[in-house]
């Protein structure tokens, strides 16, 4: 298992829970660190949009759908959770989603401070 390897894997929640893809960004001792990938695009709020990276290269990550990583909330995994590799983001993909990572954050700190100053 690799840093910007796409899986599917049984995320739960409070009620349930199902197999998803997943994007892997870190590994550590216990838990694989994950964002989730999604279809559901249209349905959702400009305001969680705002946080969906879409994919470019589908096939390369082992996609058939239009897919975009949830980049709202990185999710723990427990190492006992049942991985199964699909593919793996391209060069073109990685790169555009560290931007659009890094270009999130910079706005954030941006409000932050602009709502501090007041």
């Amino acid at each position: 298992m690799k840093t910007n390897e796409v899986y599917t894997a049984f995320v739960a929640w409070t009620n349930g829970g199902k197999r998803r893809p997943v994007l892997v960004r870190q590994i550590n001792d216990n838990e694989v660190i994950v964002y989730k990938i999604t279809t559901k695009y249209q349905s959702k709020s400009a305001s969680i949009r705002r946080h969906y990276y879409r994919i470019k290269n589908l096939e390369e990550a082992g996609l058939r759908k239009e897919s975009y990583i949830d980049t709202l909330n990185l999710v723990g995994l427990p190492k006992s959770v049942k991985f199964r590799r699909i593919g793996r983001l391209s060069t073109e993909d990685i790169r555009d989603l560290t931007i659009f990572i890094e270009t999130k954050e910079w706005a954030l700190q941006l409000l932050q401070c602009f709502y501090l100053c007041l």
